[in-house]
């Protein structure tokens, strides 16, 4: 089963109604749940996220504050990913699950977005948003890079 945190958002609910049409096993959450097969789940607040992750053989991982939230409030985008995005992958990895796919963004590489841009080129966030989607990048790799769940991040434009 396929877990997609997020999944109320722009990107999260159209790779969550892309997979439903083509019968993957799918679990969306999100803060408030109003669909089929969706789950409450609140990545500060939720203390039982172990039954959550009971089932789940990969995660796709949207849940953030968008770009405008971000700006508004650092020090809750911060909160969100230092503290909701560890636990989830903490307990992702205590449940065995296969595949973490971190959805971040092209803004980490903040005015270094020009010409040929590669993995390898350097991260230098200007805004809120992509400070806090670097900070949890950095966090996968010195936190979480020695274990059996697989961790991509996909630093989308």
């Amino acid at each position: 089963m396929i877990l997609i945190t997020g999944a109320r958002g722009y990107l999260g609910l159209r790779l969550y109604k892309h997979l439903n049409k083509r019968n993957y096993r799918i679990l969306g959450s999100s803060k408030s749940n109003n669909f089929k097969n969706f789950i409450n789940l609140d990545l500060i607040n939720n203390i039982d996220l172990n039954k959550s992750l009971t089932k789940i053989e990969s995660i796709v991982h949207f849940g953030s504050l968008n770009y405008k939230k971000c700006e508004e409030d650092k020090n809750k985008a911060l909160k969100i990913i230092s503290e909701g995005t560890k636990k989830l992958l903490e307990n992702a990895i205590k449940h065995n699950v296969k595949k973490f796919i971190y959805i971040s963004t092209a803004q980490v590489y903040g005015s270094n977005l020009f010409g040929r841009v590669s993995e390898n080129t350097k991260l230098s966030p200007i805004n809120n948003y992509g400070l806090a989607h670097k900070i949890e990048e950095d966090n996968f790799f010195n936190n979480f890079s020695n274990n059996n769940t697989r961790i991509v991040i996909l630093r989308l434009s």
